[in-house]
């Protein structure tokens, strides 16, 4: 049975969070000082139970809040984004032998709402089912803090992620821009071990390529906020 076990370091150590704030402020990312307990991935692993065919796709946030709450994860978001900081959307990735793709350089630019309302700055509304789909204002994004925890060992030949260290300093960016800095500056390969958890920026310029290794590279994908939304909008909760 999995206990949940508080985190020693975050927010109680403030190296920790200072090194953690430095990171994402000058990267655009950072690393969790300590990887996730493995009790802890076995009892998501269970908690999930996805199948492979699935390889993207969104994920009921509830079901997993008591399994966050037994990770050092929310006390570390939390002590970057404030108390009230909060998952609001989640994703489930999964690239293996039936199901590779490769992603080209974006910035993450959406919000998943409740609702479909005519907000000024929230645009190209979609309906996802449990959910819409909108363009957000480059501001709110610039708040945001996405996590990216590893269910398996990945690098280069799994398709690890890709990013553009510093990119998210220059706000959202058009189609031109992001070309413009993919050909004129470096990008580096994160590869990780399963258990580390990866902070991000959602305005990082990240991609990654398609796999060429039969290994699974599963990964949850959490984004999270701490400020409420303009004009009556509200985040999905599924």
């Amino acid at each position: 049975m999995f206990e949940p076990v508080p985190c020693p370091l975050i927010p109680a150590c403030p190296l920790c969070a200072g090194q953690l704030e430095e990171g994402l402020a000058h990267e655009g990312y950072a690393w969790l000082p300590e990887p996730i307990a493995e009790v802890a991935l076995i009892h998501l692993e269970e908690l999930l139970h996805a199948p492979q065919g699935f390889a993207r796709r969104p994920l009921p946030l509830a079901r997993m809040e008591a399994w966050l709450h037994g990770t050092p994860i929310p006390d570390a978001v939390r002590a970057l984004l404030g108390a009230e900081a909060r998952p609001v959307r989640a994703f489930w990735l999964d690239k293996h032998e039936e199901e590779n793709w490769d992603i080209p350089w974006h910035q993450d630019t959406t919000f998943a709402l409740a609702d479909a309302l005519e907000v000024p700055g929230f645009l190209g509304w979609h309906n996802k089912a449990h959910f819409y789909e909108a363009q957000a204002p480059g501001e709110l994004i610039a708040r945001m803090v996405s996590t990216r925890l590893h269910l398996d060992d990945v690098g280069p030949a799994e398709g690890c992620l890709k990013v553009l260290p510093g990119s998210h300093q220059h706000g959202r960016l058009d189609p031109a821009e992001i070309a413009d800095r993919v050909a004129t500056r470096p990008s580096l390969h994160v590869p990780a071990h399963r258990g580390s958890v990866l902070l991000m920026k959602p305005l990082l310029l990240h991609a990654s390529d398609r796999a060429i290794s039969p290994r699974r590279r599963r990964i949850l994908h959490l984004e999270w906020a701490a400020f409420d939304l303009p004009g009556g909008l509200r985040w999905a909760w599924f």
